[in-house]
């Protein structure tokens, strides 16, 4: 359970379980006791000084610490991971930049697409439907362009973007 808590599986994660065990064997943090309820369930309670209870959480007190360095770990393991292969299989930079150049401009093509619809549902007609799917472009809407110029300005979305791109 802590491992899960931690946000690894323990089956896939194993190179993080020595991290895992240790905090779970390690001294519980100042102030901090286990307790077990009537279904056999582990819950952990804070007390102050005077051994007043001043919070009870099912958590691990340890585990938004460990999660967060296992995490970290996972993070810089990833990153690791794909610098080696960037430098087995290296990236022509020209193609690189095609690339994030098509990743923009869907990305911008998706928010104007979201805002039209978004117009549409808030001030749309439901007697016209102006919006429709293009036969040319499936998986895209025709619509008003002055609409969608409109909605990019008033969401600060830049259009100009697309035109310096082609």
């Amino acid at each position: 359970d802590f491992a899960i808590a931690c946000q690894i599986d323990p089956l896939f994660d194993d190179k993080y379980m020595p991290m895992i065990n240790s905090a779970v064997h390690s001294a519980m943090p100042e102030g901090w006791k286990i307790k077990i309820d009537p279904d056999d369930k582990w819950y952990f309670i804070h007390t102050n000084v005077a051994g007043v209870p001043t919070k009870s959480t099912w958590e691990h007190p340890n585990v938004e610490a460990v999660r967060d360095e296992v995490q970290e770990n996972i993070a810089a393991d990833e990153k690791r991971e794909r610098l080696m292969m960037e430098a087995l299989n290296p990236v022509d930079p020209e193609e690189a930049a095609a690339k994030k150049r098509r990743q923009d401009k869907r990305s911008i093509v998706n928010s104007v697409e979201l805002v039209t619809l978004e117009l549409k549902k808030e001030f749309g007609s439901p007697e016209v439907e102006d919006i429709k799917m293009n036969k040319n472009y499936p998986g895209f809407f025709s619509c008003d362009p002055f609409e969608v110029r409109h909605a990019c300005e008033a969401l600060h979305i830049n259009t100009n973007a697309i035109k310096d791109r082609r």
